[in-house]
């Protein structure tokens, strides 16, 4: 009698609700929405109330001829559905918390477990068409919370007299959506089968991030000892910047993007640093309104922003992939969204677990963990001597006198994290080669630095990896040494950039080609010359000079020094030999015998 008096005052209530929003003459041609017999005839009530929240829904929504897509007046549909959705509690005599974090989840407990049909309660367990009718359901409801609380937020705020820049927050994080979308258009999901539902993931991931924050920022503002159900930590921008390059170098030369011709591979870089800009204005945008705020308040806000880039980590970390339909072995190189900070920080990019997967044939046993994948011992190695004024630890996966590496380089409170390939600390190169000492699993090595020599102004031979002005900038470049990894059993190297919050690798000549006793520095001239010997028959000697011009950043053009190739000579290896020898090297390009290298 009760639940029948409560439906009874509901409708009357509903219907003038709905006559108030939509036109009579709709109201007379209401259709059912809902197509859900079983819950229908055990919920009457909640039947009714989500037939009229879709009717609303619907009526306040038309289609776009411009963006081709559906766009609701979401001012007019929150107005509605609360009156309606304050009936029904009203009706049903729910009395909501006053607290209004119990509140927001009693409200959202209502919705989730009496307002969206479940289509396995049907017969059958329900059609295909029923399952879309319970998503589109939940959809609509999602919507309307997300919104109905963003104008709450903004209330409150204009009630405290606090000025924020949400809208501009709103603003870029579309913008930051939209990039990324447009990165996924580039790299072939325009045109897959799985685009609908790459999309849609991506979207509602994004939606979920900032509806969490708006959350938080809202409670905080009326809860004196709110907390956020989780802590999260700050990630430095030099790490998100690191992944951003793992997946520009991939896009130049993994075989997984081999479809991509040489002027797609440009175009699909554009649109990964358009996305990257977009990342970068959205979390200025968020500094700027964190710069307003202190206290309590101001932690719970940047929070809110550590948990968006703990997510967009996970994103870079996994390449972009994992959105859409996927294949197995894409799935098992994926992080886990649910991974711990220390994994996030120290998984290998998506490119390498691939480059590995593609390189090991058994691929049922490899990647039960995301560092199985390398399928080695991982020692840990900490120095203790600071290099440069840098705290430096490795990770390092070692193969046998090499291995794969982790740098962490950390100083003033500021961490660069590195992944190299095939490296090795001169004490572990030789411990192997020398007395076949290779280290279990999880061990940790303390080691002396090996410093380089005063004689060493360049590069330095026995030195692990080093700081130099190897371009005459004035800043030390940070140098990775790779033990006999050169030509004929010399050493090779990789000079690194190291700016404020990020770490670049230098991937242009002559820094591609540095070999000890192979190349010459002359900061006199500010010319770094290459010696080498193009297979058994020639030797060649370029020249590159530095250049000053200016690069535009994001703040304001910095001047910096480009380098290019000014001479370049090959002469008979022969000859070569026998003027060398007689300590007169170089004097038939004096003479004129030599031909310029094409």
């Amino acid at each position: 009698m009760k639940d029948s008096l409560a439906a009874a005052n509901f409708m009357k209530c509903a219907k003038f609700l709905y006559s108030t929003f939509l036109a009579p003459s709709n109201l007379e041609e209401q259709e059912e929405y809902v197509t859900f017999p079983v819950f229908k005839k055990l919920y009457p009530l909640e039947n009714d109330l989500i037939d009229t929240v879709c009717a609303i829904w619907l009526d306040y929504t038309i289609e776009d001829s411009c963006m081709q897509q559906s766009i609701v007046n979401k001012d007019s549909n929150d107005i509605a559905v609360t009156a309606l959705f304050q009936a029904y509690i009203e009706a049903k005599q729910i009395q909501l918390p006053q607290n209004p974090v119990d509140r927001y989840k009693c409200i959202d407990s209502i919705i989730t477990n009496n307002l969206i049909p479940d289509a396995e309660l049907e017969k059958d367990c329900g059609n295909q068409m029923q399952i879309n009718a319970s998503f589109n359901i939940s959809e609509i409801w999602t919507e309307y919370l997300r919104y109905h609380y963003e104008k709450l937020l903004e209330e409150l705020l204009k009630k405290k007299n606090i000025s924020l820049s949400l809208q501009t927050e709103r603003e870029e994080l579309d913008k930051l959506l939209e990039a990324q979308i447009n990165y996924f258009d580039s790299i072939g999901y325009d045109d897959g089968s799985a685009s609908y539902m790459a999309y849609s993931q991506l979207s509602e991931e994004m939606f979920q991030m900032r509806f969490a924050g708006i959350l938080d920022l809202y409670f905080a503002l009326q809860v004196k000892k709110y907390k956020p159900d989780k802590v999260y930590k700050s990630i430095p921008n030099s790490i998100i910047t690191q992944e951003y390059n793992a997946i520009l170098h991939a896009i130049d030369t993994k075989d997984y993007y081999d479809y991509l011709d040489i002027s797609s591979k440009e175009k699909v870089k554009v649109c990964l640093l358009n996305e990257q800009k977009a990342w970068n204005s959205l979390m200025k945008a968020r500094k700027n309104t964190s710069g307003k705020l202190y206290g309590r308040i101001k932690t719970v806000y940047d929070n809110a922003t550590y948990r968006l880039q703990r997510y967009h980590l996970i994103q870079l970390k996994n390449a972009f992939e994992g959105y859409g339909a996927m294949s197995n072995d894409v799935y098992s190189c994926l992080l886990s969204d649910t991974c711990s900070y220390d994994e996030l920080l120290h998984a290998p990019n998506f490119t390498v677990k691939w480059d590995s997967l593609l390189q090991d044939t058994d691929k049922s046993e490899q990647y039960e963990t995301d560092f199985e994948s390398f399928n080695q011992p991982r020692v840990f190695i900490k120095y203790n001597q600071p290099v440069n004024g840098y705290m430096v630890k490795i990770m390092w996966f070692q193969y046998g006198e090499i291995g794969n590496a982790l740098f962490c380089l950390e100083k003033d409170g500021e961490v660069h994290y590195l992944f190299v390939e095939k490296w090795s600390d001169k004490f572990l190169y030789d411990k192997y080669c020398d007395d076949n000492v290779k280290y279990p699993n999880d061990t940790i090595i303390e080691l002396n630095y090996t410093p380089k020599l005063d004689n060493e102004k360049y590069l330095s031979d026995s030195s692990p990896f080093f700081f130099s002005d190897i371009d005459f900038d004035g800043k030390d470049e940070f140098i990775i040494n790779r033990f006999k990894g050169g030509s004929k059993g010399s050493n090779a190297y990789e000079v690194y950039k190291v700016g404020k919050g990020e770490i670049t690798l230098i991937s242009e000549p002559p820094f591609t080609e540095l070999e000890n006793g192979q190349c010459e520095f002359s900061s006199i001239n500010k010319t770094v010359t290459i010696h080498k010997h193009d297979g058994v028959y020639h030797y060649v000697r370029n020249t590159y000079q530095a250049k000053q011009y200016e690069i535009m950043n994001w703040d304001k053009p910095t001047t910096q020094y480009k380098f290019e190739l000014i001479n370049s000579y090959i002469i008979n290896n022969d000859e070569y030999k026998k003027y060398n020898r007689m300590g007169e090297k170089l004097q038939l390009i004096e003479k004129g015998q030599y031909k310029p290298n094409s």
